[in-house]
């Protein structure tokens, strides 16, 4: 009798075991949630860290509603510190996770945020892999550990705990729940750091795949430089007003798909090979402002192109091109610092690529492409050109391609100018952009007569002269247009603790002197804008701020 007890008490131990561990993540949720409203959160706590495990399934809504549930616990226990660690963890494993502010406390949204900040991606993320071996149900174990595994690395991986101890290969290192960052290296590799959650009795595994040192080299095989300049090009980029300047982009296709920075066509009215082999218009095929790239479409064939990277790491070396008369390439060499936020971030140089031109292709060692310069020290990573460039060639298929001028007015960056003089010599100029639509460093200034040519839009004009003689007042640039204007300061009175006053006032007694732009014509003077369109469309509205807008339109080149 004794013996069929016993039995009898193991079978349903047995059975017991089994069906805890045969439930699935909505029933641990929906029994989690029962004892949260019975007022039994430990039981809960201990029901919800089962349901979590990302080996039940896809970190989805119900495993979202799972992790909010147990921060909450946690919150309203005061446990602040391993509520921390949970969240991190959640935000580091389901970076998009939505977070539920209408159903749980504020407490736990709060730390959620702070969780996902904590744990953006770093550099050491794009080469580790992460998996979890997880507690079981009724476990009181309050620490965790951190394994390194070989994976497919040729030569042992050794790790360490930064600030703390050596991970002993094979048998891991036991730590207090809480965020470690681990640095990982290897003879011959890149070393690599990442940070990662210690859950209680979790046994968190990581295996790296360390970039190859040979990506750091300062040499560039002879081979893999002339592929490079062979499927690079330099563009002769005009803008109204201004003179052509010099672009490069990277042929991504063998049928001519050039992929550069926006910034290198910007308010640009016409672009060409600087070499002049193509005969028809490059277009444009795809373009996005934001993350600062383009793809044109080059009337072109070739018998190669450039491959994209298939990884990128911090630390890695990468060539720019330079072009000596917009014509022969010439390398230049950086190192690449880190990809901030990856994989949406830009990527950061050590150094500005001396003599680069706008847009130049960034390749490493083995000449993929590992972005495009966007000017300084930044870069927009290949990565994320590869949707752009699917667009591309879906607008290429159904001949749907955009002229540059259209794209400059599309987007208010089409270019005007205007020339500004005085009747004092030692007058200075000022122009600050008013517009949303205007970029960082459109700021100028000089020494009287002084030309501008940039972004239609508003621009506030200073004139000053010696003393506190000046003047101020609003001046709209329009689109293919010259205007010139002179400025008098002589008929501003200056004394001890006199201010100039604005343009505008008094305006017989201030006139604004208008000069024809191109020779022969007639002067003549508009209040609140003037002049016709030069073969362009019409003029925007006038400035209605109480100043003076002259322009005398010429037809543009």
């Amino acid at each position: 009798m004794i013996r069929r007890i016993v039995f009898a008490a193991v079978a349903i131990a047995a059975l017991s075991q089994r069906a805890q561990a045969q439930q699935t993540r909505t029933e641990l949720l929906r029994t989690a949630t029962a004892a949260y409203d019975d007022f039994a959160p430990e039981r809960a706590l201990d029901l919800l860290k089962a349901a979590v495990n990302p080996a039940l399934g896809p970190t989805d809504s119900a495993w979202a509603r799972g992790i909010h549930l147990l921060t909450q616990i946690l919150v309203e226990a005061g446990n602040q510190d391993l509520g921390k660690a949970w969240s991190r963890w959640a935000a580091r494993t389901a970076p998009d996770m939505k977070l539920d502010t209408v159903n749980f406390l504020a407490g736990v949204a709060s730390a959620l945020r702070e969780a996902r900040t904590f744990a953006a991606r770093g550099p050491g993320d794009a080469v580790t892999q992460t998996s979890w071996r997880w507690v079981g149900r009724n476990s009181a174990e309050t620490r965790g550990r951190i394994l390194v595994e070989q994976g497919t690395m040729s030569v042992p991986v050794n790790a360490r705990v930064v600030g703390g101890g050596l991970v002993p290969a094979g048998v891991g290192l036991s730590l207090a729940a809480g965020s470690y960052e681990i640095e990982a290296g290897a003879p011959g590799f890149l070393p690599a750091r990442v940070t990662r959650e210690v859950l209680p009795g979790v046994t968190t595994v990581l295996r790296f795949s360390l970039t190859s040192a040979a990506v750091a080299s300062d040499v560039i095989a002879e081979n893999v430089r002339q592929h490079t300049f062979r499927n690079a090009a330099a563009l002769s980029v005009r803008r109204f007003g201004s003179g052509p300047s010099c672009a490069a982009g990277a042929f991504m296709s063998r049928d001519g798909l050039l992929l550069t920075s926006y910034q290198a066509i910007r308010g640009a009215d016409s672009v060409a090979l600087a070499t002049g082999i193509a005969a028809q218009p490059i277009r444009v095929a795809a373009y996005d402002v934001l993350a600062d790239l383009a793809v044109l479409r080059v009337p072109t064939t070739l018998t190669d192109s450039i491959a994209p990277a298939a990884s990128i790491a911090d630390g890695q070396s990468v060539w720019a091109l330079r072009f000596a008369d917009c014509r022969t390439p010439t390398e230049t060499r950086a190192r690449l610092d880190q990809w901030n936020d990856r994989p949406r971030g830009a990527l950061v140089l050590s150094d500005a690529p001396a003599g680069a031109a706008t847009g130049s292709l960034l390749v490493d060692v083995d000449g993929r492409l590992t972005g495009i310069w966007t000017g300084g020290t930044s870069g927009a990573a290949a990565p994320r050109a590869v949707t752009l460039l699917d667009q591309a060639r879906r607008n290429v298929a159904a001949n749907q391609l955009l002229v540059l001028r259209d794209v400059s007015r599309r987007e208010n960056h089409a270019y005007g100018s205007i020339a500004i003089a005085s009747d004092v010599t030692t007058a200075s100029v000022k122009l600050t952009p008013l517009e949303t639509w205007h970029w960082a460093g459109l700021q100028a200034a000089g020494a009287a007569p002084f030309t501008f040519a940039g972004p239609m839009g508003r621009y506030r004009l200073e004139v000053t002269g010696a003393g506190d003689a000046r003047r101020e007042q609003e001046i709209t640039l329009r689109p293919g247009v010259n205007e010139r204007l002179v400025v008098n300061l002589r008929s501003v009175a200056v004394g001890p603790g006199a201010t100039a006053p604005a343009v505008g006032k008094k305006r017989k007694k201030w006139p604004w002197i208008l000069a024809a732009v191109g020779g022969g014509g007639a002067a003549a003077l508009a209040l609140g804008g003037g002049g016709g369109g030069g073969g362009g469309p019409p003029p925007p509205p006038p400035v209605t701020t109480g100043s003076i807008s002259v322009s005398v339109p010429v037809n543009p080149p």
